[in-house]
């Protein structure tokens, strides 16, 4: 019984250290403060919805939207009340900014949302165009409340006039919305 305890660490371990060491390979410097290590860190958040058989896909590019990223799960009662209200922002402000949904539960996004402190699901982190966090909101989030949250941080939500209809609903949002400074 002792061999197995120490045989399940020694894989439980490895898998740890192979898991880091893929992800410091492909986003070194991720979270770091400094310059060159901060258009990385923008890099890392360019990530690409993930499904079941699809991983997250780290892609270089110039961030010039500013970008949401919107942390949950498929099997999450909350996260499935975000759906529609994510995808209509999609549709109608896709000029004005990004948003990329990240699945927390499927083993290949864990490191990243690890890095963002995902400990709550949904979780919304709003990143400025160089790909800083500007500011979290944890918990169900109505439309308009992240359309007046880009508006507080700067962001014309308005310059583009909107071609879907807004989703109205009746919950108000019950998350916790917390500012990490300006740029």
């Amino acid at each position: 019984m002792k061999f197995c305890k120490i045989a399940l660490c020694a894989v439980i371990f490895l898998s740890l250290t192979t898991v880091e060491s893929v992800f410091s390979q492909c986003c070194p410097g991720h979270g770091s403060e400094t310059a060159s290590q901060s258009t990385t860190a923008a890099n890392a958040a360019s990530v690409s919805e993930a499904g079941d058989s699809e991983s997250v896909a780290v892609q270089p590019q110039a961030a010039v939207k500013p970008k949401m990223l919107e942390f949950g799960s498929k099997q999450c009662k909350a996260c499935k009340a975000m759906e529609p209200v994510m995808e209509n922002l999609k549709k109608s402000h896709s000029e004005v900014f990004d948003i990329e949904f990240v699945d927390v539960w499927l083993p290949e996004n864990q490191m990243f949302a690890k890095s963002y402190s995902i400990s709550s699901i949904p979780t919304q982190v709003f990143l400025n165009s160089a790909g800083k966090e500007v500011s979290r909101n944890t918990g169900f989030f109505s439309e308009e409340s992240i359309l007046t949250k880009w508006r507080e941080l700067g962001v014309d939500v308005d310059a583009k006039a909107p071609d879907a209809p807004a989703i109205t609903t009746s919950e108000e949002p019950t998350g916790n919305t917390q500012e990490n400074g300006s740029d």
